[in-house]
């Protein structure tokens, strides 16, 4: 499988994927003598860990192709590394054996030591960009199978090597892998799944309970913060949006975010006069999901909230990340609106570029016109987490 160069933005992240591919033998030799044996066939695999960027989008990407991986290979149980929180997300999925969770920011020691203790005879390292940081990490653990992308160099570390179809959304590349794998068609749907228990769905309940919101209003979730860094509207601008939607329908707004993010949503009211209940760390993510399940619509920035709200199968209007891919961090799934214009691979660090790039008044005009489709059109589920946990029940 050959390089392909417009997957590498870098020209010395070129260079370097080269020089692994001449350097593949040295490697491939490296990693045999490092992780012994024995090599195996897919049907023959026993207990797999699944290693990658795990932030709570990139671990929602991946959940929407799980059962089709557990039941392609059936006789291997599956775990997943995760940094906390965001393995909050993955607890009750019938489809998976267990989650190694490590702190947020864990040192590369303490996940080694994690995936060490798991003996785990496969590893199956899901990232399309930097995969050779999971795979280093997987040959260090000593473990013999090793499942990844070669397109960018590293094949020496690779066992079992997977093509890739580029490009594509980010869902659907990890789609295409367990297809790979398991020998079953790519056709399976792209919408994240999370499984709320009864606990989580109480505590959601109890909630919007308590808010007391107005029944012949839309309710809009709403998140304007991100831990990204880059190609995202800063949260004072998204406010901004807020307060003129506010100007312009009913509407019961949900500031939402972590409890780091309080402090922020609260000055964000303060400053544009938001009539708005604060969600502040809360909930966790499982419920947060039970919650947005009731929602008209949900706001968000291209984070994991956005994905959040596809799991919960609620209408999502999101801005899209400008520095990477539009088809990428696009639109996947039909209850998504992408509010970005049609650019891509650029990084505007400015509220007055993104107010030249989608404008204040147009995207609360577009938000209002959203709102009022989804009130008449959508109805709100409040029984998803029953619905998931009777999926968990039945599998």
């Amino acid at each position: 499988m050959p390089i392909l160069p417009k997957t590498i933005r870098k020209g010395t992240s070129r260079a370097a994927a080269y020089l692994t591919e001449w350097g593949a033998p040295v490697l491939r030799l490296g990693a045999r003598i490092l992780t012994g044996g024995p090599f195996k066939r897919p049907p023959d695999w026993r207990r797999g860990i699944l290693i990658g960027a795990d932030h709570i989008g990139d671990l929602l990407w991946i959940s929407s192709s799980l059962r089709a991986l557990s039941t392609g290979l059936p006789n291997c149980e599956w775990h997943i590394l995760a940094s906390k929180p965001a393995d909050e997300i993955l607890l009750n999925n019938p489809f998976i054996k267990g989650v190694v969770a490590v702190p947020h920011g864990a040192a590369g020691r303490e996940r080694l030591a994690a995936l060490k203790a798991l003996h785990a005879d496969v590893a199956l390292c899901y990232d399309t960009g930097a995969y050779w940081k999971p795979l280093m990490l997987a040959i260090r653990a000593g473990i013999p199978n090793r499942v990844g992308y070669v397109h960018k160099g590293c094949s020496g570390g690779v066992t079992h090597p997977i093509g890739i179809n580029f490009p594509q959304p980010y869902p659907a590349y990890f789609r295409d892998l367990v297809a790979q794998l398991t020998g079953m068609p790519p056709d399976g749907p792209l919408q994240p799944k999370v499984y709320p228990s009864q606990d989580d769905s109480r505590e959601a309940d109890a909630l919007w309970r308590s808010f007391f919101l107005s029944g012949n209003q839309p309710v809009l979730a709403a998140f304007v913060a991100s831990r990204q860094s880059i190609g995202v509207p800063p949260p004072r601008f998204l406010g901004e949006i807020l307060a003129s939607l506010s100007t312009r329908t009913p509407v019961n707004i949900l500031l939402m975010g972590g409890t780091d993010d309080e402090a922020l949503l609260h000055f964000l009211k303060h400053q544009w006069r938001l009539s708005a209940h604060i969600i502040a760390g809360r909930l966790n993510l499982r419920a947060v999901t039970a919650l947005l399940a009731r929602c008209t619509l949900v706001f968000s920035t291209d984070s994991g909230p956005r994905h959040l709200a596809n799991a919960a199968g609620v209408p999502v209007a999101f801005v899209r990340n400008l520095w990477s891919r539009r088809i990428e961090t696009g639109q996947y799934l039909d209850t998504e609106t992408d509010l970005a214009p049609e650019v891509e691979m650029i990084s505007p660090d400015s509220e007055k570029e993104w107010r030249q790039l989608i404008g204040v008044e147009q995207t609360a005009s577009r938000l209002a016109h959203l709102l009022a489709h989804y009130q008449r059109t959508f109805r709100p589920s409040p029984a998803f987490w029953n619905q998931c946990q009777l999926r968990s029940a039945s599998k």
